[in-house]
């Protein structure tokens, strides 16, 4: 492993709190939140017994987690990685949702955070994609960017798994991000 990745990896090892550094890097998250998404995290959190008190520069990294997957909501970057696109285009493509049927509102649930029911609800209502079963994900990303590209004027910037092409694996698309890796 290299330092940066044994770095991550001792933050893993940590425990629940991790640095602020880490949060920004891995989840692509601005913290402490801000404005509703505070108020929100804040109401839903105090329902906690007892919460974690991390120290300063640290984040309860599990009761975050928790609070994400309780919302059914995902960092923008990792719902790009669900679409294999990169931050600059799920950010195109969540500008064009009106385009292609889809309220904005329904999806667009913090400025940090997504809901999850993005990745399902654009099969249905992309044309090209309805009805169509596919292969693995690879399959699903080649035709989602295909259909996407027309409607979003430009290519979609595609993301591909970086453990994948570091173990020199078939190119895939990104669907989650490697705890260790680099994600910018």
């Amino acid at each position: 492993m290299t330092p940066e990745e044994e770095q991550r990896f001792n933050f893993l090892r940590s425990g629940q709190c991790v640095p602020v550094e880490y949060v920004r890097d891995y989840y692509g998250l601005q913290w402490p939140f801000q404005d509703d998404l505070l108020h929100d995290y804040e109401a839903w959190a105090v329902r906690f017994r007892k919460r974690e008190a991390c120290a300063g520069g640290c984040v309860p990294r599990y009761e975050l987690e928790a609070f994400m997957q309780q919302q059914h909501v995902v960092p923008e970057k990792w719902m790009g990685a669900r679409l294999g696109m990169t931050v600059a285009s799920l950010d195109l493509l969540l500008a064009h949702l009106q385009d292609i049927g889809l309220r904005p509102q329904r999806y667009l649930i913090y400025p940090q955070l997504i809901s999850e029911a993005l990745s399902e609800d654009l099969v249905p209502n992309l044309r090209g994609l309805r009805f169509r079963t596919f292969s693995d994900h690879n399959s699903f990303c080649e035709r989602l960017h295909a259909e996407l590209a027309p409607i979003l004027g430009a290519q979609v910037e595609r993301l591909f798994c970086a453990t994948a092409d570091r173990l020199g694996d078939l190119r895939q698309f990104a669907n989650n991000f490697d705890c260790l890796e680099k994600i910018t």
